[in-house]
């Protein structure tokens, strides 16, 4: 009764059929883990998991390893309520809640869509998704550490902090807010804008380093919407930095 509150996984030794949940008796994906599901801890084991779940319920998704290097979802895992989950390779993650959901030690490779209006915090996850990371949804998103490419934010409720992150590749903001603090961020192509911004938006940017993607210049940026900018370097010449209005401009002083 210790364990009541743990259902294991297992894609080399477990059974949807003839397993329960237990230890020695797993189940062998996790869409069968979350179907039987009413919390707690859902744990899964090293192998490869060729499925697309969807979490229904408030529970704790996490591998045995604990840093993605052995266990790989090969499909899109779908947080329809307030959901934990921690170090799995997954190829396409949705979050579409209302609730808090959190995200460690895991590594996104596809895409990365958050839709729902919750709050999310992702740490020590890399987001290099070869479709791109979409943030459409309203409410707080922050994002502490590793790589992180590409992001677009478009929602004008939505508000993105990312922090001590070691490589943020082009972000784009077509709504919404986005700080980028003790962070390198990079433009895509040498003579690329490392970060865009529209009209109406708001992006905050600190302590940061804004260079080419060789690392030995510094990159230009393109912000039309509201921008603070203190203790950068970034190539000020070339970049865009529309004057102030109703729609943009410095909102506090630049130094770079």
């Amino acid at each position: 009764t210790v364990y009541a509150n743990e259902i294991h996984v297992s894609a080399l030794s477990g059974n949807d059929t003839t397993g329960d949940g237990h230890l020695l008796t797993p189940y062998a994906t996790i869409t069968k883990a979350l179907s039987v599901a009413s919390g707690g801890l859902i744990i899964v084991h090293p192998g490869t998991y060729t499925e697309s779940p969807t979490s229904n319920v408030v529970v704790t998704i996490i591998s045995v390893n604990d840093n993605a290097s052995k266990t790989f979802l090969n499909g899109t895992l779908t947080l329809a309520t307030a959901t934990r989950v921690g170090g799995i390779r997954i190829s396409d993650l949705v979050i579409s809640n209302s609730g808090t959901t959190y995200i460690d030690d895991c590594n996104i490779t596809t895409s990365f869509v958050k839709s729902g209006s919750g709050f999310v915090q992702i740490d020590n996850t890399t987001l290099q998704c070869s479709s791109g990371s979409l943030i459409s949804g309203s409410g707080l998103v922050t994002i502490n550490g590793d790589y992180l490419y590409p992001l677009v934010v478009n929602n004008a409720s939505a508000n993105v902090i990312i922090k001590i992150s070691n490589s943020v590749v082009a972000p784009t903001v077509l709504a919404g807010t986005l700080s980028i603090v003790d962070s390198v961020i990079m433009a895509a192509t040498p003579t690329g804008n490392a970060v865009t911004t529209s009209p109406g938006t708001v992006v905050t940017i600190a302590n940061s380093q804004i260079l080419v993607p060789t690392l030995d210049n510094v990159a230009r940026v393109s912000l039309s919407g509201f921008y603070s900018i203190f203790n950068v370097i970034y190539d000020k010449p070339n970049s865009t930095l529309v004057g102030l209005s109703g729609t943009g401009g410095s909102t506090n002083s630049i130094d770079y």
